[in-house]
């Protein structure tokens, strides 16, 4: 769509990225473990949380737009799947 590929090469994304995925503190990484754990849903998670969990709002973008492009995502189609 335009983007330079460099961008997602450098801290402000694949970084973010793995501080997002590997974190404790991360919002995305604890709603995410508790979602695994099967000790909450998306939806308590967001209300529990008292701060934006952006992985959630994000993966239903990306997949919506992915259909609507017709972009093949398998990793975003399983997640928007799971709770969302």
């Amino acid at each position: 769509m335009g983007a330079n590929p460099l961008t997602y090469s450098g801290l402000s994304g694949v970084g973010d990225l793995i501080v997002t995925g590997t974190s404790v503190h991360s919002r995305n990484w604890r709603a995410g473990d508790a979602l695994g754990r099967g000790r909450k849903t998306t939806k308590t998670s967001k209300k529990n949380m008292g701060m934006v969990i952006e992985g959630i709002s994000t993966t239903k973008v990306a997949y919506e737009l992915a259909k609507e492009l017709g972009v093949y995502m398998p990793i975003t189609s399983a997640i928007y799947k799971v709770d969302l």
